[in-house]
């Protein structure tokens, strides 16, 4: 982004610089940095020789410097406009002073004085988009600080005697040492905000960071597919703090489907939600009265359901509610149970447990209620390892891959991380791993801790990634991004498919699928990767526990982050890693 010159035995804050980059103004300036002075300079050239000779100057001149003042008077009236932002807007910085947040000093330097002071003026970090740029903040400062203007911030007033009376100086927050335990989103997103005030180290069992975030590099006919299997899809209105996140690394992503189809090996029934076309893609659902029945009932629980989100108390599990109701066999195993199946990764036994309150107000505020008007979903282009790129380029967090903790214990002044580095010692620690394997992990957990975490169980499900069409629905025009099949066996679970050609817009020669719980119906040849994830269950249980989160957070200095707080998805994961870090005194967004 730059050049910098700083003193010798002075370290610059990389990760404070990258704020630059982290909006949408910036870097839109920094894409076009060249091309706008260009066109700025051709004008003047062009003016130039028309009123050069009057002004004693040439064209090619006034093309020069045209070229090197437009170029920083542009820069630095994109900072200034950045600057007042942070100032008035919602883009605080989390830094342990105020001079990035002066707004008075960021006009009075041309814009670019609150990054500079944030450096300690006069030994400040000199930047520039190139190495030619002139530094006007510099000089401008020196002249300031003759008047009294602007100070060093090691040799300010109060830096030498005291804070003065009347004189508001914030006071820098101690930096503390915090572990982080596991890397799914709540661990990432826990180490990039705290590592921002405190020195952080993030302890990952595994061989990568990321968790459900992950993508693979997959090689079909000569080309390279970058393919998800655990988190795939987001929304900005119902993922607001991911979508932050996403802005401020500039993660791109695009548009999705969420078509959801249905194949059920018993009856041969088979259609896509999408539209009329794949509801009746087998023509006998036509004169089907059955099927006839499950639209109907479809259109009565998205007019009908709605009500009971107000009623009080923890209301029915989803089974007593459907059988309450007079929903038929149709409606909800051949399309209220798959929904649900697919959205949890859960077993059907399972999701007819699941209270119905708690499904109920998800699908409203997703808008699933809603025949029309739902939020256009998107994927992270390249794979959504990419955020995690990005992350590691923008924090100086400690990393330990491959590391797993074996034990926490806790004294009256530090928490002791065990792992195959050795025990260590910090102040705080984080368990951003599953609830159950937390709890597991602390040697001397409380009842409170024992009885709350244990509360959330976890389903373990076998994923594979393949290319075997036949998990898919038979008819092609019923295949959708979320595929599932019920099997002719009654004993056997629903599984579900994921489309990712669909999903990802991936232009591959066959279907790329993501299969759970299905290995054994999968061509072995045909098997490209597989693994194991877990997924959170949800009862009334699970739902009274998480109301209780505020009797174990931070206590013993221990925090605990997870998706499990929310309905187990990204933005829950987000969430609970924000409350962690408000807690710990780090404010965003």
């Amino acid at each position: 982004m730059g050049w910098f010159l700083t003193p010798r035995g002075f370290r610059t804050r990389w990760e404070s610089i990258r704020d630059l980059q982290r909006y949408a103004e910036l870097r839109w300036l920094d894409r076009y940095d060249i091309g706008v002075p260009v066109l700025l300079a051709v004008g003047l050239y062009w003016s130039g020789r028309w009123l050069g000779p009057a002004a004693g100057t040439s064209g090619p001149q006034l093309l020069i410097w045209g070229f090197f003042v437009s170029t920083v008077v542009l820069f630095h009236a994109t900072v200034t406009i950045n600057s007042l932002a942070h100032r008035f807007g919602t883009r605080r910085f989390a830094t342990g002073d105020n001079s990035r947040n002066n707004w008075l000093l960021a006009m009075l330097t041309f814009g670019e004085g609150w990054h500079n002071n944030h450096h300690h003026f006069p030994g400040s970090a000199r930047q520039g988009f190139r190495w030619w740029e002139v530094d006007l903040t510099y000089y401008v400062l020196r002249a300031l600080a003759l008047f009294g203007l602007v100070w060093d911030l090691k040799r300010a007033p109060w830096a030498q005697q005291g804070t003065p009376s009347g004189v508001p100086v914030r006071p820098r927050r101690a930096r503390v040492k915090i572990a982080v335990i596991g890397s799914g989103i709540s661990g990432l997103a826990s180490s990039w905000l705290l590592s921002r005030e405190h020195e952080v180290t993030l302890f990952e069992a595994g061989d990568y960071l990321g968790g459900h975030t992950h993508t693979h590099d997959i090689e079909l006919a000569g080309k390279r597919y970058a393919v998800d299997t655990g988190f795939i899809v987001f929304n900005p209105e119902n993922y607001p703090l991911l979508c932050k996140l996403f802005d401020e690394l500039a993660i791109e992503s695009q548009p999705t489907t969420m078509s959801f189809a249905v194949s059920n090996e018993r009856s041969g029934l088979e259609y896509n939600a999408t539209d009329l076309g794949g509801l009746f893609c087998r023509k006998r659902n036509l004169v089907s009265p059955r099927f006839l029945r499950m639209l109907r009932d479809i259109g009565r629980f998205y007019r009908a359901a709605p009500a009971l989100l107000g009623m009080a108390g923890d209301g029915p599990t989803l089974g007593e509610y459907v059988a309450e109701h007079a929903y038929g066999d149709a409606f909800r195993d051949d399309h209220l149970v798959p929904m649900a199946s697919a959205l949890w990764s859960s077993a059907s036994a399972q999701v007819l447990q699941f209270p119905a309150k708690y499904l109920l107000q998800f699908m409203a505020n997703h808008h699933m209620l809603e025949l029309s008007g739902r939020p256009q979903w998107r994927v992270v282009k390249g794979g959504s390892q990419s955020y995690v790129r990005a992350l590691r380029r923008s924090w100086t967090v400690r990393e330990r891959v491959a590391c797993p903790v074996t034990g926490v214990h806790r004294d009256a002044d530090a928490v002791s991380v065990t792992s195959m580095a050795g025990t260590e010692r910090y102040d705080h620690a984080v368990l951003a791993c599953h609830s159950n394997q937390a709890v597991a992990l602390i040697d001397d957990a409380s009842d409170s801790e024992r009885d709350i975490l244990g509360a959330i169980g976890y389903q373990d499900n076998d994923t594979v990634l393949h290319t075997d069409a036949n998990l898919l629905p038979t008819r092609r025009r019923a295949w959708a991004a979320w595929n599932v099949l019920i099997p002719k066996t009654p004993s056997e679970q629903c599984t579900v498919s994921y489309c990712m050609n669909h999903l990802q817009s991936l232009d591959a020669p066959e279907p790329i699928v993501v299969s759970l719980n299905s290995t054994a119906r999968i061509a072995p040849e045909k098997i490209l990767r597989r693994m194991r994830y877990e997924h959170p269950l949800y009862t009334h249980a699970t739902v009274r526990a998480q109301r209780r989160v505020g009797e174990i957070q931070g206590v013993r200095r221990t925090w605990f982050a997870g998706a499990y707080w929310g309905w187990g998805f990204h933005e829950d994961g987000m969430r609970s890693a924000v409350a962690v870090a408000n807690g710990l005194g780090v404010r965003w967004p």
